[in-house]
């Protein structure tokens, strides 16, 4: 049996259903099922996430100075294959001084268009 399974994550995302906005994406969706947006009061604190009209995820930026988004990404859940994209992401940053952050992955994602 999974450790956690499907009824788990629905009763864990019901628990935050009145406060986050599931944002489905076509471009990451092989690769990153979903993620769930949450409208945070200190957004320089957070990865703000930059949607279109039609919640297509087209960005994100971590912790910005200033900024007009309205929700941070909160949860995530994804494939194997979006692990793998983590992995050969991490070892191609190898020597680079910049903190890397999960956010620098979604939008490594967008612009391969990840499946």
């Amino acid at each position: 049996m999974d450790p956690m399974g499907i009824e788990d994550l629905s009763r864990i995302k019901s628990r935050f259903a009145s406060s986050t906005m599931p944002i489905q994406n076509s471009i990451l969706e092989s690769g990153s099922k979903t993620l769930d947006l949450f409208p945070p009061d200190r957004p320089h604190k957070f990865g703000m996430v930059e949607i279109d009209n039609d919640c297509n995820v087209l960005s994100t930026i971590d912790k910005p100075k200033n900024s007009q988004l309205t929700h941070m990404w909160g949860a995530c859940c994804w494939s194997p294959a979006f692990t793998q994209l983590i992995d050969t992401f991490l070892v191609n940053q190898e020597g680079v001084k910049k903190e890397t952050v999960l956010g620098d992955v979604f939008d490594e994602a967008l612009r391969k268009k990840c499946s």
